[in-house]
């Protein structure tokens, strides 16, 4: 997948999204996101749910992002015979965000 050359992806937000009030411990609340997923030197306009979850301190986001290798210029990471994968995949991510004591 080229991640020498390209070792990192991109993803910017279209527009901002109204959190509200932090949700109780435990609760997951979900948003639709828009924004802009750079992968591989490409980048392509993407829409996903994204969940928050607090719990105790932290504040967990996390979400997954169907992507078609083609869509970005990356081969299919199969190496017949061996291993053969499907032509699309899942960008799966987790954010934690801690409050610091000010």
């Amino acid at each position: 997948m080229d991640v020498s050359q390209y070792p990192t992806a991109g993803f910017t937000l279209t527009s901002p999204i109204a959190l509200g009030a932090t949700p109780a411990e435990g609760v997951v609340v979900t948003w639709q996101v828009a924004g802009s997923l750079t992968r591989h030197g490409t980048t392509k306009t993407v829409t996903f749910s994204a969940s928050i979850q607090k719990s105790g301190s932290t504040i967990a986001v996390s979400g997954d992002v169907p992507i078609a290798f083609s869509d970005y210029g990356v081969p299919n990471p199969s190496f017949p015979p061996f291993v053969t994968t499907a032509d699309s995949g899942v960008l799966e991510f987790t954010i934690g965000f801690t409050q610091a004591n000010t």
